[in-house]
C-alpha cells in the first residue's frame, strides 16, 4: 500500500489512500473518501496538536467501517456506455478486419480489454475469428462468447485482487489505531 507522509506542526503522519487532509481558512481536518457520499470531514477543532491526532484516528476508524460496508472501488464499468455504436459488452471491440503480412486474405478478430489490478491500464487480447475464406456468422458468434468469457474472467481476477488489497489495507489500518 502507498501511504503518503504529511507533516503537521512537526509531527509526521502516514496517511493511507482514501483519507485526505483538508485545510482552508475556516476548517482543518481529515476527510474520508471511500464509498458513497457524504464523505465525512473529521475536524481538528481548536487544539491543532491534540485535535489532529484524534481526528486522524477517527478518520482511520471511519475508513475501516466504510471498507467493511462498501465494495472495493474500481474503475471498471458495469454496463456499456449509451453512446457505444455496437451492442457488444463493455471492454470488447470489433470484429476487426486486418490485412495479414505476405498473405492474400485478411484476418478477423475481436479485441478484449483485460484489466490488471495495480497496473492502471488494461492489456489487450485478440480473439481470432478467421480469415475472409474461413469466416462464418456461427464462428463469429462462438468467438464472441469466448471474448465475453475472457473479459468476465479478467474482471473476476481484478475484483479478487482489489478485495485482497482492501483487506490488506484494513489490517494495516487496524494496527495504526
Amino acid at each position: 500500500m502507498k501511504f503518503r507522509k504529511i507533516n503537521i506542526t512537526g509531527k509526521i503522519y502516514s496517511v493511507p489512500p482514501h483519507i485526505q487532509r483538508i485545510v482552508s481558512n475556516k476548517t482543518r481536518g481529515w476527510q474520508v473518501r471511500y464509498g458513497n457520499r457524504p464523505h465525512p470531514l473529521l475536524s481538528d477543532h481548536v487544539n491543532i496538536a491534540d485535535g489532529t491526532e484524534k481526528a486522524f484516528k477517527k478518520a482511520i476508524h471511519e475508513l475501516i467501517q466504510r471498507m467493511n460496508k462498501y465494495p472495493s472501488p474500481t474503475p471498471l464499468k458495469n454496463k456499456s456506455q449509451t453512446n457505444k455504436k455496437t451492442k457488444l459488452p463493455d471492454g470488447i471491440h470489433g470484429p476487426f478486419w486486418v490485412p495479414r503480412i505476405n498473405r492474400i486474405n485478411e484476418e478477423c478478430h475481436y479485441t478484449v480489454d483485460t484489466p490488471i489490478f495495480g497496473l492502471g491500464k488494461a492489456k489487450v487480447k485478440h480473439i481470432y475469428i478467421g480469415t475472409t475464406t474461413t469466416y462464418t456468422e456461427q464462428r463469429r458468434m462462438a468467438k464472441l462468447k469466448v471474448a465475453i468469457e475472457v473479459r468476465n474472467k479478467a474482471k473476476e481476477v481484478y475484483h479478487t485482487a482489489a478485495n485482497n488489497s482492501k483487506y490488506e489495507l484494513a489490517r494495516l489500518l487496524e494496527k495504526m489505531i
